[in-house]
């Protein structure tokens, strides 16, 4: 066959030639490599334009391939690595687990991408801390995970090291594993632009956040969009409201002096934050704190997962981002709550102002963590005790949920949409509703597949298909829809009921305490708070014509 057709399609501009290329699959690119040399240039270029690091399979071995490559590895932009050890093993089932060898050897190699824009991090959704009882296996421990995050930061402010390593593994008390070949490359930071984490654990792990290298990182200027979802322990009833772990609202509370400290939020473009559970009030999380006081100054776009509205001040501090696209996915408001935690009255320094000044928040319609022991274990966290020796803690009776004390709030939806409405001019984009989280994935082909009579065997094609599809709902947060659908996700109110989050539909039909009648909604609540829905939604989609 002539060459004319390659040639005619070499001739093309080179971005049209990219688009045409970014639709082919990797085999087709390879293939293209060998086809025409400009092509060959330009294919190759996409074709390594992203790479993934999985735990399973010789993924190990074909990252350390192109790391290694001075040809491939310039090429590489976009990055992501997952320590899901793959199809055959079942997490959180008491299977015996080993700890990926070769994904832990490959991942130092991450510090020869010097090209490298966007890293992705994708943990297990089930994390866990050391002193913790559940009476689950937790795979991906917190010495793994640190193990793993402290590579990478590490790596990425061009600070690693062998020696530091083969320490930090003998501290650990994980085997040494790890490729140690073109020491010729001389390490300095890699500019990073995109961040995201998928599944951080639940818990403060100083020795990460305290580190020089996790500083550096986050405080880089190239540094402007930052995605994470925050996973948290599950019981052995599958659930996780009901597990009141110190340190995870330790966590919570010490974000805006770690991943969104000052040095970071004032680069910040993008932000998305979720949570596998209702977040912000309980456990909490307040947004003025966010860096040092001083907000985020340069963020255009925020996506919040499952965040939990409940004072007046977020009426306010929301506008003042100047923000052009805002996401609520499945977010709630506050109604009441019904708990024998201790209300906050204290006020906290969270910052300094230009002027050297305190910046001062109140606490006021929140709750005390202090007397926060395991509802598991019945240990304080800090208390010493061996957990597995320990009973397990008695429910509250009727006469003690009587005296619990009832924290009713008075923020409705229709009033910060209202508010917003006139406050938040610069809007141009605004979705609530239920964007595409891991619950979706119930249509998606069936993950085993019959190979005789009451026997099934797992389809290792769509168990990695559908991995791929998982925990991604904070990353692609713009395809959040407000169709009808979604709406039974729109403008909800929750009640806290002894530490589990009810929806107001679920409390009226399903609850049979006798108090129940302490929740009823005022009359016509629902129907101001859509009509204010509306009237926002039509003033920001007119400033897109």
């Amino acid at each position: 066959m002539s060459d004319f057709p390659p040639a005619a399609l070499a001739s093309l501009p080179p971005e049209i030639i990219e688009q045409i290329f970014s639709l082919l699959p990797r085999t087709t690119l390879c293939h293209l490599r060998l086809l025409h040399r400009r092509l060959g240039f330009i294919a190759t270029a996409i074709a390594f334009r992203t790479l993934r690091l999985q735990a399973f399979g010789n993924s190990p071995q074909r990252f350390t391939h192109i790391a290694q490559s001075d040809k491939l590895r310039g090429f590489v932009k976009d990055i992501t690595c997952d320590t899901w050890i793959g199809p055959e093993y079942e997490y959180h089932k008491w299977d015996r687990y080993e700890i990926p060898l070769g994904f832990f050897a490959a991942l130092p190699l991450l510090r020869h991408f010097r090209g490298l824009k966007a890293l992705h991090l994708r943990f297990s959704q089930y994390c866990g801390r050391e002193g913790r009882v559940t009476r689950l296996t937790i795979e991906e421990t917190g010495d793994f995970r640190y193990r793993v995050l402290d590579v990478i930061f590490q790596c990425l402010a061009g600070t690693w090291s062998a020696e530091r390593q083969q320490h930090i593994d003998q501290l650990l008390g994980l085997a040494s594993s790890f490729d140690v070949s073109a020491s010729d490359i001389v390490a300095a930071p890699i500019s990073l632009s995109a961040l995201t984490i998928s599944n951080l654990g639940d818990y403060h792990d100083a020795r990460l956040t305290e580190s020089d290298a996790f500083k550096e990182v986050l405080a880089s200027s190239s540094l402007v969009d930052l995605r994470i979802y925050i996973a948290t322990q599950l019981s052995r009833f599958g659930q996780s409201r009901n597990i009141c772990y110190r340190d995870k609202h330790t966590m919570f509370e010490s974000l805006p002096a770690t991943w969104l400290s000052q040095p970071v939020t004032s680069n910040l473009r993008v932000l998305s934050l979720y949570c596998y559970e209702y977040w912000g009030w309980l456990p909490k999380l307040d947004l003025r704190a966010v860096g040092g006081g001083a907000g985020l100054p340069n963020l255009k776009v925020l996506a919040l997962g499952k965040y939990v509205f409940s004072h007046e001040w977020q009426v306010d501090w929301f506008p003042t981002l100047g923000l052009e696209e805002l996401y609520l996915d499945d977010c709630r408001m506050l109604y009441q709550s019904k708990t024998d935690w201790t209300p906050d009255d204290r006020t906290s320094v969270v910052g300094q102002d230009a002027n050297g000044n305190d910046v001062v928040i109140s606490n006021e319609g929140y709750l005390r963590y202090d007397d926060v022991w395991d509802s598991e274990s019945g240990s304080n966290i800090d208390g010493g005790s061996n957990p597995d020796s320990l009973p397990e803690p008695e429910e509250p009776n009727e006469e003690e949920i009587l005296g619990f004390k009832m924290i009713r709030l008075t923020l409705r939806w229709h009033t910060l949409l209202s508010r917003w409405r006139d406050s938040m001019s610069t809007l141009r984009v605004f979705k609530v509703g239920y964007g595409a989280w891991d619950e979706k994935l119930k249509d998606y082909p069936k993950t085993t597949r019959p190979i005789r009579p009451n026997r099934l065997v797992v389809d290792k094609k769509a168990t990695i298909g559908e991995h791929y599809l998982k925990y991604n709902a904070f990353r692609d947060f713009d395809c959040l829809s407000s169709d009808q659908e979604n709406k039974k996700y729109q403008l909800k109110y929750l009640y806290d009921q002894l530490y589990q989050w009810y929806e107001w539909r679920d409390w009226a039909g399903g609850w049979t305490h006798g108090d129940s009648s302490d929740w009823v909604l005022e009359d016509g609540l629902e129907a101001k708070d859509e009509a204010a829905l509306e009237l926002l939604l039509s003033t920001v989609n007119a400033r897109q014509r």
